[in-house]
């Protein structure tokens, strides 16, 4: 049977499956790393807005964007190229909006 962790990491490397060329630039470890942390983050968002009021439709983009941000300011790899950049932030943002549509099926919220 598969941790918490480990399933959240599994959904983000699937989630990124889409983008073939971006993911294998990401690569397995990167992506591993930031999945944790967003799974660290829409945990705690979706306590702090008592469950599912923290992903209710109205505010589902604002708390894409928090847990977005918190993970990259997490992320202990800083970047100085703006391709690495990039390839970073499109990760982070696939990555939680991926954890946070998990967290809704297992929630019994709406899917998209």
């Amino acid at each position: 049977m598969k941790t918490a962790s480990q399933a959240a990491r599994e959904t983000a490397w699937d989630a990124l499956a889409a983008y073939p060329i971006r993911r294998a630039m990401l690569g397995r470890e990167r992506c591993d790393a930031l999945a944790a942390l967003a799974a660290e983050e829409v945990g705690y968002e979706a306590f702090a807005g008592a469950n599912r009021g923290a992903f209710a439709a109205e505010h589902a983009e604002g708390s894409r964007r928090r847990i977005a941000h918190r993970v990259a300011n997490r992320y202990p790899e800083r970047c100085g190229f703006a391709f690495t950049t990039f390839l970073l932030t499109w990760a982070i943002s696939a990555i939680v909006q991926a954890l946070i549509a998990r967290w809704w099926n297992q929630h019994g919220g709406p899917s998209r």
